[in-house]
């Protein structure tokens, strides 16, 4: 499956509640801090964020431009996460999507657990990446469209986001 992240603006007079999530699950925080640091030194596995969990208002989420991060440090998308909190905060959708067999930092069974959102057009995908690197770029670009076009549908919100009410879905012709 296809893993990404969204990051949803909410206006602070709208909140109803804030939450603290860590940064990213532990098992991918001790895999980062033994990419960068050479070992764990508890930098990662200590981070949190603060997010607004569950709002007063309906949201028309057709408001939003839509922004696509593609990670490609050879990492998690985790590691992106503030940058998506910044960008979400100043108004924009932010979704860091993680392509099927390219990125496999986020097999850890707890990923669903901890939030993260999974959409898969394909079940079974082929293991390892293409040797193409063009068929690499044309699935990459039709793992966003077939994501795009799922996000046309409002159950996708509401079922990711079930603290929230929302009006519409992702407006998807502001990308």
């Amino acid at each position: 499956p296809i893993q990404m992240s969204l990051f949803l603006p909410v206006p602070k007079a709208d909140c109803a509640a804030e939450c603290d999530k860590l940064y990213m699950p532990v098992e991918i925080a001790w895999s980062a801090e033994q990419q960068f640091f050479g070992s764990r030194k508890d930098v990662f596995t200590k981070m949190r964020n603060r997010y607004c969990c569950s709002s007063h208002k309906a949201i028309d989420a057709s408001n939003f431009p839509l922004v696509f991060i593609e990670p490609q440090a050879g990492t998690s998308r985790f590691l992106y996460s503030t940058l998506a909190h910044y960008i979400s905060a100043n108004g924009l959708a932010v979704v860091i999507i993680d392509h099927h067999n390219v990125t496999y930092w986020d097999s850890f069974s707890d990923v669903l657990v901890w939030g993260s959102m999974s959409w898969s057009e394909n079940e079974n995908p082929e293991p390892g990446l293409p040797a193409d690197q063009y068929a690499e770029l044309f699935r990459r670009g039709q793992d966003i469209f077939d994501f795009v076009t799922a996000l046309q549908d409002i159950s996708l919100l509401s079922r990711h986001f079930p603290a929230f009410k929302f009006n519409t879905p992702l407006g998807t012709n502001h990308l």
